[in-house]
């Protein structure tokens, strides 16, 4: 809800978003995980790679991400920046306008509680 007074608010429309497509693995091969994209430590989008371990996450602003894979979000802090430097270990990628970048990520199975 915005107050009255509030000053004014801007809506900006665009049509240049991007996309992050990229594939999760362990070890063992390519694997399913709950893929989690943060800007300026700031959640994103999040998606799910399948089971050949892959994703694609469009209409995304141009800009610089971090990519995170996980076994499981429900341990997941991510709204913890904290957390996140001690726990994530993310890739950086850089999403262009209108483009795809594309990204490998290796999943990490989620501290315990």
């Amino acid at each position: 809800m915005v107050a009255p007074g509030a000053g004014n608010i801007d809506v900006v429309l665009a049509d240049d978003g991007g996309t992050v497509e990229g594939d999760v693995s362990t070890d063992d091969g390519p694997s399913p995980a709950w893929v989690l994209l943060q800007k300026d430590g700031v959640s994103s989008r999040n998606a799910r790679a399948d089971a050949s371990g892959h994703f694609k996450i469009d209409t995304l602003p141009p800009g610089d991400y971090k990519v995170y894979a996980w076994d499981d979000s429900s341990n997941v802090e991510y709204g913890n920046p904290e957390w996140m430097r001690q726990n994530g270990k993310g890739v950086a990628v850089s999403v262009a306008p209108g483009q795809t970048a594309q990204v490998r990520v290796t999943r990490q199975t989620a501290p315990p509680e």
